[in-house]
């Protein structure tokens, strides 16, 4: 767990100079693949949401 809060803390302390390696259609392209995985995460959560309320049919 120290671990990972450690590495954490290490890239918020470099995500200013990344940022500026990158440029910006760089971060434009990071932002976009990292929005598509988040978006799609947000669909399940809400299908599971109403799949456990009984207001969509689910599979499962």
């Amino acid at each position: 767990m120290a671990s990972v809060l450690l590495i954490v803390f290490i890239l918020f302390l470099l995500a200013n100079p990344i940022e500026h390696a990158l440029g910006r259609t760089g971060t434009n392209i990071v932002t976009r693949l990292l929005g598509m995985p988040l978006a799609a995460l947000a669909v399940q959560f809400v299908m599971d949401g109403l799949i456990a309320f009984g207001f969509a049919g689910g599979g499962r």
